[in-house]
């Protein structure tokens, strides 16, 4: 069987962001396949509780603590950490890694097995930050999309295997790049009953989430222009609320 490392920022299990569900939900379907194991690179730390449950069944490395700015230069760094280089040099088939910002730090961009999860493309990000932004944050998103594109082409086209969770159109169609859309597991659900209530007037369906993070304002604009009027198809009576300061357009839906 092949051995799989699978580095991700947080412990692989379903909680109360995307970012974890997707962990979970890849690390679930590498187990169907793979021994895995698992090491974290949390800037800081996994609580002990936590780690401690999930080693319970799991084979859990430890924590790598990595800095939190992300170096959009891409250029190699000195710093090192002993966990890794002790991880780099067992035989793992495969080092799965979550993110572009972690495998930079661990110093696994040019590992020859290296699997990298992106989720989002990083030069879509920076063109929504553009768009939807205002003031310096929209002007620095510009100068640095304009100074990173090129170099994160060059960086992705020379990993082995990169992943999207949605096709982008800034990301060039390549032989190494695959799309896996995020998906929630059953496993995922909580354990706790749902508590039966009387059917209420209207149907509320409740958007939580901050808009000022470009995949949300993305998301529930996607969602509100593609998905919304087949929902008023099947329920006439629902009503939307998003919980964050929308945009003007979006105060009643």
């Amino acid at each position: 069987m092949k051995k799989i490392l699978f580095i991700s920022p947080t412990i692989p299990e379903a909680s109360d962001s995307g970012g974890a569900h997707r962990s979970h939900y890849l690390f679930t379907e590498l187990r169907q396949i793979a021994e895995v194991h698992v090491c974290t690179c949390s800037p800081t730390g996994i609580p002990h509780d936590k780690a401690k449950k999930f080693a319970e069944h799991n084979i859990y490395l430890g924590n790598i603590p990595i800095p939190r700015r992300f170096s959009f230069s891409l250029e190699r760094h000195r710093l090192a950490f002993p966990l890794m280089e002790a991880l780099k040099k067992r035989d793992y088939d495969y080092i799965f890694v979550r993110y572009l910002h972690s495998a930079y730090w661990l110093n696994l961009l040019q590992h020859e097995s290296l699997i990298l999860d992106c989720d989002d493309c990083q030069l879509e990000l920076l063109q929504q930050m553009r768009e939807h932004c205002s003031g310096m944050t929209k002007l620095l998103a510009w100068y640095y999309l304009k100074k990173f594109a090129s170099k994160y082409q060059e960086c992705i086209s020379r990993i082995p295997l990169v992943i999207y969770a949605r096709h982008s159109p800034l990301a060039r169609s390549a032989p190494n790049a695959v799309v896996i859309p995020n998906k929630v597991l059953r496993s995922a659900a909580s354990d706790r009953a749902i508590e039966q209530r009387p059917r209420q007037r209207h149907t509320t369906v409740l958007f939580v989430g901050l808009l000022s993070y470009p995949p949300n304002h993305f998301g529930l604009d996607q969602f509100i222009k593609h998905s919304w009027p087949n929902v008023l198809e099947e329920v006439p009576d629902v009503r939307l609320k998003v919980v964050d300061l929308p945009p003007k357009s979006w105060t009643r839906c």
